[in-house]
């Protein structure tokens, strides 16, 4: 299986949607091409543009495997605000979940560590025995050899590990209940296998939250995991939920000096996609859509809790939103179900009135700007004539 976009439609669509969005930047460009994925991202486009309540099934659908965890996370809301409870998705239930949904991407992570879930590689297998790209966030401290095996015999697509610090001090406090050493080890590990095993699979991605606690450290966990993994690290802005704590550590124009420097040195070694990376956060920064424009995830992903509840996204962490139970329920019911028919039109024309979505900083900025600003003609135009549409970008201050 290839592991590039060889279809010229797939590759403009991807980097028109990768473009201004972290979530994206990370793995979009990694995602072979396939019918099945230029359908479906077709069927989603067409929901988005009609904006109707109802909307074809998503092409992103993240399950929580495991919301169990063995660490204790500064960063992460399930350390001192989950109030729900706590278990392993039934594999009956994850089997009839994909089976129906059949999405093109698949993130087995929500709140809790995935490598928990006893039978996580049998769940990977399953679903990229259908085509399915197949993303695992981690912390990375379970990753043995004989996981990591287990996972590259799966052929899992994507593996991201959540690597806050490049200094054991900083990591094992960010990350309580961590060794700082030992998933260093568990990453060069997995590394080395597939290379043993000349595989390209899993992708294996590091990702730094940013915070006020660590963005000193940009700059230096570029140089730390080019050194010691020979691959760039992505970045992401902390998530706040609206708390106000979080909210209080949370990047601002006062750490514009810190995403400049590692900037600047990542464009010295012409790693673009981590320009682009820093960029966008530098952007979101300045000019932040946190409760600004319309969103439109409701039409194109969608959220499982480990035990069958469907929420839309990571931003309802606590099942604040709930739209159905697929235990009990199918997911076409629920889909387009007349809660989440009402939500969707509610988000369509702004997040004032619901305070969660109104704090969120979640960037599908590219979908948003196009839709908000420009009739969906326009930008259909643009799209079939393969314009550079440069309209629907924000400026870009690095």
């Amino acid at each position: 299986m290839k592991n590039k976009i060889t279809n010229p439609v797939a590759d403009y669509i991807l980097k028109k949607l990768s473009r201004d969005s972290v979530a994206y930047q990370a793995v979009l460009q990694e995602i072979p091409f396939s019918f099945k994925f230029l359908l479906k991202c077709v069927s989603n486009g067409i929901s988005i543009i009609r904006s109707e309540k109802k909307s074809f099934y998503p092409i992103a659908l993240c399950i929580e495997s495991s919301a169990k965890c063995n660490l204790r996370c500064a960063i992460c809301p399930r350390t001192d605000l989950l109030t729900r409870d706590r278990g392993n998705m039934d594999f009956a239930l994850y089997r009839k979940i994909i089976d129906e949904v059949n999405p093109v991407f698949l993130t087995l992570a929500q709140f809790g560590e995935p490598l928990l879930h006893p039978g996580i590689a049998d769940m990977v297998g399953y679903a990229r025995n259908k085509k399915m790209v197949v993303r695992i966030t981690t912390n990375a401290t379970l990753l043995t050899a004989e996981l990591s095996r287990s996972l590259i015999d799966a052929q899992l697509s994507h593996l991201l590990v959540s690597f806050d610090s490049c200094t054991k001090i900083l990591m094992e406090k960010m990350r309580f209940g961590t060794d700082f050493e030992k998933v260093v080890g568990n990453i060069k590990t997995l590394i080395g296998l597939k290379k043993s095993r000349n595989s390209i699979y899993p992708i294996v991605g590091l990702n730094m939250t940013l915070n006020k606690d660590n963005i000193h450290e940009a700059t230096d966990m570029l140089k730390f995991c080019l050194r010691e993994f020979g691959i760039p690290p992505t970045f992401t802005k902390m998530y706040t939920y609206g708390e106000a704590g979080r909210m209080a550590n949370s990047l601002n124009r006062e750490d514009e000096r810190y995403l400049k420097e590692a900037f600047d040195y990542a464009n010295a070694l012409k790693l673009n996609s981590v320009c682009k990376n820093l960029n966008t956060i530098f952007t979101d920064i300045r000019d932040s859509i946190a409760g600004d424009r319309p969103c439109f995830f409701p039409y194109y992903t969608a959220s499982v809790t480990w035990d069958g509840k469907v929420y839309p996204c990571c931003i309802y962490f606590d099942g604040q939103v709930v739209f159905g139970d697929l235990s009990k329920e199918s997911f076409k019911k629920v889909w387009n179900s007349q809660g989440y028919q009402k939500f969707r039109q509610h988000l369509k024309e702004g997040r004032d009135g619901i305070p969660l979505c109104k704090t969120c900083p979640l960037i599908d900025i590219g979908i948003n700007n196009a839709m908000s600003r420009y009739k969906p003609l326009s930008f259909l135009v643009g799209v079939v004539r393969g314009k550079s549409l440069k309209y629907i970008s924000r400026k870009s201050y690095l």
